[in-house]
């Protein structure tokens, strides 16, 4: 602590220790003129950091507020003060100056990291833009290698084999020194095992010509540039003189072709000797020799024979072979050569249902003919916890092999549509569902097994209901009216008029549909008359009367044997029962028999839709890539930036060390230059943060928007894989049931009434009665055609 009578030594001591500054200043109260600085303002800006107290007595205090605000006065003791107050006073001033220092080291450290943050993500964006130009070379590269390959080659793409390390894998050989000089050891002992075999057949009486003695010798010994240099050839040498005659002739035969190989004409003579016959699924091999094959037939000639056939798989053992040429060949016995490997079919999904699945509700005739679907009889319900149906999961095949080493395929097993719906649950491995409440059972054609409740309107489905959506089934007393939607499991309804039905069950209508253009049910639809609807069911149609002015496509049939057809288009893959089909005042009604255009239609629009989802995938992919292209881009803008901004600070640094230097010589001039210099770059490097900043914000715009846009890819992928789970459902349902392309009339059929079946169709040109209308195929000299008959 220093102390000093005169502000002035006082001020003069705080600019000679301002390396090691004082920490805290204490000054008594001084009038001073208007104007003048304080000595505590004073000291302020020399030693900015230093704590500044002053003492005053109370009644000064209107005096000096404005000395304290203008030389920053961190605290105020007022007189008289104990030393109790002074020692407080100095200890908390002294912990804020300790506090301040900190925060200040800490900004400084913090700024020095930043700062080295920034550069080395200024680094690494030069490096990523480094390695993107080394990839783009390389890909180049390979491209160019793959050109002179296709020069060389043809323009077919070449065929890239498994690599030598997988090769050697698959021979549990390890891909080093080690592992290749143990195969090759391995190797030299199995063939050394083969030479004393041959030995052990030789008798002693057998001998080698001086000829045959130096072909083997030479054969059987490498030239020295074809060897590595430490490895022992010396005991192969007496192998030359250990082989049977049969060995002999081939090798002889072999030394007597050209000096490269055999030409084609004579591996032909050779394999004419030969037959090789297939199995029908080349599943098995066999081989047999002609009569007219001379003695020196040889094993190795029938592996020429395999290999020209491209038999490559399950060939018998060598001694096998041996065995049949030296023995059942020459009676004309045929020899299993080759077999593959069979395949393992799939075992299709199965599943079992406990409860009645094709439950119809019959009703009861009612005097004027309508049914009433209401008084249903016994109808199956199951409580909570009752097991509805189980599931055999289906397990794939295995592909198996042929002779040729080619790939048998196998199908895919059939997993059938198996779904807990409403009122149901799964168990945890989705084998088996059970009922979560007490219900009727009902399975749709989808293969949804749920639980329904029953919901009864009172009255009509109208203004004062408003539309139905319930996961149960509905019964309505009165009348579906116009412009009103009814969506439930089943539906029994008096009537239905102009109204919207979506039903994974039946739907029962007592009395008539009319005017109704939007009836989709996944079962079975009964009612009284049709007139002017559309209807599309994957079940049976029961129509007692008339349907009128309609058209109606049909997974199932079309029962209409009491009543009439006229003016409609309908179609129904199990075909058609009728009555009467048109008459003379009205259009005439098209048929269609076994051909299931329900189906086609609703995979039509799946695939339209998969279509239009693919196209929308394209173009967020491609628009995705043209963000990335801007994306990459940015980052050589911000690369550029960020080197302009690094190079303006470091030259200001420079000139800021210059200028320092130059304010002692008081060179004005050069001075001023230096500053102006150093503002020109302090607005460089000040516009080039900004750019920086903005390229920024944009690039995280690029990435939000290319997530957002990967986030409708994924969605759209995900609907394309359940329209495809559909389509192949839909393809379940339509390979159920056999077509039945047959319309049977059991009273009249109008002329010009036009019949359509898959292979064929007839516009009727004269009016038949009680008669069976049927698509029939023909066989003439293997040529199928078909035509339809009246019967």
């Amino acid at each position: 602590m220093d102390c000093f009578k005169s502000p002035a030594d006082g001020l003069q001591r705080l600019v000679q220790n301002s390396a090691s500054p004082y920490f805290l200043i204490i000054e008594g109260y001084v009038e001073i003129e208007k104007g003048q600085k304080t000595i505590l303002a004073e000291a302020k800006d020399i030693s900015p950091e230093t704590q500044r107290l002053l003492v005053a007595a109370p009644s000064a205090l209107p005096s000096f507020v404005n000395a304290i605000n203008s030389a920053g006065i961190h605290a105020c003791l007022p007189l008289p003060f104990t030393n109790e107050d002074f020692f407080l006073q100095v200890r908390l001033r002294h912990d804020e100056y300790e506090a301040g220092r900190k925060i200040k080291n800490l900004q400084k450290t913090i700024q020095r990291q930043n700062k080295q943050l920034f550069q080395i993500a200024g680094n690494l964006r030069k490096k990523e833009t480094l390695y993107a130009a080394q990839i783009q070379q390389k890909e180049k590269e390979i491209r160019v290698l793959e050109s002179r390959l296709k020069s060389l080659f043809g323009d077919d793409e070449l065929e890239r084999g498994p690599e030598l390390k997988t090769l050697l894998e698959k021979e549990n050989i390890s891909f080093n020194s080690l592992g290749f000089k143990q195969a090759f050891d391995d190797l030299k002992q199995c063939v050394r095992d083969i030479f004393l075999r041959i030995l052990s057949k030789r008798g002693q009486s057998e001998a080698f010509t001086l000829l045959e003695r130096d072909l083997f010798d030479d054969a059987l010994t490498p030239h020295a540039d074809q060897l590595d240099q430490t490895i022992d050839v010396s005991e192969y040498e007496s192998l030359a003189g250990l082989l049977t005659p049969a060995f002999l002739n081939v090798m002889v035969w072999r030394a007597n072709r050209e000096p490269s190989r055999a030409s084609d004409a004579k591996q032909l003579d050779v394999l004419k000797y030969f037959t090789i016959e297939f199995s029908g699924n080349r599943i098995r091999a066999y081989i047999r020799l002609e009569k007219d094959a001379p003695e020196t037939v040889t094993v190795y000639m029938i592996e020429q024979l395999l290999q020209k056939k491209g038999i490559l798989f399950g060939i018998v053992e060598e001694s096998s072979i041996e065995k049949w040429l030296y023995g059942d060949a020459g009676k004309g016995e045929k020899l299993l050569i080759a077999e593959g490997k069979q395949p393992v079919p799939p075992i299709h999904g199965e599943i079992h249902y406990y409860f009645p699945i094709n439950f119809k509700r019959a009703g009861r005739l009612n005097p004027d003919g309508s049914m009433d679907y209401r008084d249903r009889g016994e109808v199956p319900l199951v409580e909570e916890a009752f097991m509805l149906a189980s599931k055999i999961l289906p397990e794939p095949g295995k592909p198996g092999l042929d002779v040729k080493g080619l790939e048998i395929p196998v199908p895919e097993p059939v997993d059938p549509a198996f779904s807990a719906g409403p009122g149901t649950r799964f168990n945890e491995e989705k084998t088996k569902i059970f009922s979560t409440t007490r219900g009727e059972p009902h399975l749709d054609v989808m293969g949804v097994v749920s639980v329904n409740k029953e919901f009864k309107v009172d009255g009509d489905v109208g203004f004062e209901t408003g539309n139905i959506d319930f996961n149960g089934n509905v019964i309505v007393p009165g009348t579906v009216k116009e412009g009103f939607t009814v969506k439930c499991v089943s539906l029994t309804a008096k009537d239905i008029c102009g109204a919207q039905v979506d039903l994974s069950g039946d739907l029962n209508v007592s009395r008539g549909i009319v005017d109704t253009k939007l009836i989709h049910v996944k079962g079975n639809i009964q009612a009284k008359y049709i007139h002017n609807s559309t209807i599309n069911s994957f079940g049976d149609l029961t129509v007692q009367k008339e349907i009128v002015d309609s058209t109606i496509y049909l997974s199932g049939a079309c029962n209409n044997e009491r009543g009439a057809i006229i003016n409609s288009t309908l179609s129904a893959k199990l075909g058609i029962k009728a009555g009467t089909v048109g008459n003379e005042s009205a259009a005439p009604s098209v048929l269609t028999v076994g051909l299931d255009e329900h189906l086609i239609r609703l995979g039509d629009k799946i695939k339209s839709k998969l279509s239009m989802n693919r196209d929308m995938i394209q173009a967020l992919a491609s628009e995705i890539s043209q963000m990335k292209e801007v994306d990459k881009s940015l980052h050589g803008t911000i690369t550029e930036n960020a080197h302009i901004q690094d190079r303006a600070q470091i030259e200001i640094r420079e000139l800021e060390k210059k200028r320092f230097a130059l304010n002692e010589t008081k060179d004005i001039a050069a001075l001023k230059s230096i500053s102006d210099a150093i503002l020109k770059l302090e607005k460089k490097a000040k516009n080039a943060g900004e750019k920086i900043n903005e390229w920024f914000e944009r690039q995280d715009q690029i990435h939000h928007d290319i997530l957002a846009k990967e986030l409708e890819i994924e969605a759209l992928e995900n609907s394309n894989r359940q329209l495809v789970e559909e389509l192949g459902n839909l393809e379940h349902i339509s390979n159920k049931f056999e077509p039945v392309p047959a319309l049977n009339i059991s009273k009249h059929i109008q002329s010009k009434t036009k019949i359509k079946a898959p292979h064929s169709n007839k516009i009727l040109e004269k009016s038949f009665s009680r008669c069976l209308i049927r698509e029939m195929g023909k066989d003439e000299g293997g040529m199928i055609y078909y035509v339809m008959e009246i019967n």
